[in-house]
């Protein structure tokens, strides 16, 4: 039995695409019904951003490379996690 108001991250607000010029930055967030104990994790196409373990992850300078490129976060608490380590959460 998990107490009441604890359980695995949810996320109640998605990043979303983004467009910036070349040379900007990118700023990708989401929210949690329940951060308490949560760690983030970001990646780029599946490789993990080392600087990338918080709620806000912010990419500057955006290079010409980052064009096509795919973000996702992946979190856990310990009473769960999302689903997937690979840029599909």
């Amino acid at each position: 039995m998990v107490p009441y108001g604890l359980g695995p991250p949810v996320i109640t607000s998605q990043p979303v695409n983004t467009t910036v010029v070349e040379g900007g930055t990118a700023v990708f967030t989401l929210r949690l019904a329940r951060a308490l104990g949560a760690v983030y994790q970001w990646h780029r196409n599946g490789t993990n951003l080392v600087s990338g373990t918080n709620a806000t992850f912010m990419l500057a300078p955006v290079a010409l490379a980052d064009n096509g490129n795919t973000f996702g976060c992946f979190i856990e608490n310990s009473y769960g996690s999302t689903k997937q380590r690979d840029g599909r959460d």
